[in-house]
């Protein structure tokens, strides 16, 4: 789990891909996600594309109406998250890996 969630690492990389994988879990398309966050969808592409990191607002809201922790984002730190948030985000986690396999 800890390899899925790219435990640990900082880079732009490994963000866009908790975030990614938090965004499916969470069944939001990019401009749903960007509307739920006051933002345009070229911001939330921007993000999953590892142009750019996302924003405190951005961890917080998904901490505030998903319960996903921005330690999740930040470091890929899973521990803290409620059982249930776990199993959906390594439910998406693995159906990433999956296609980025195939």
């Amino acid at each position: 789990m800890k390899k899925m969630a790219r435990t640990g690492s900082y880079t732009n990389e490994a963000a866009a891909h908790r975030l990614l994988a938090a965004r499916k879990a969470c069944k939001l398309s990019q401009s749903e996600l960007a509307a739920a966050v006051n933002r345009n969808a070229t911001t939330i592409i921007a993000i999953e594309k590892a142009r750019q990191l996302p924003s405190w607002g951005l961890m917080m809201w998904f901490h505030n109406h998903h319960r996903i922790d921005v330690n999740f984002f930040v470091a890929g730190e899973f521990s803290q998250l409620p059982g249930d948030v776990q199993e959906l985000l390594f439910a998406s986690l693995t159906e990433l890996e999956k296609n980025r396999a195939a």
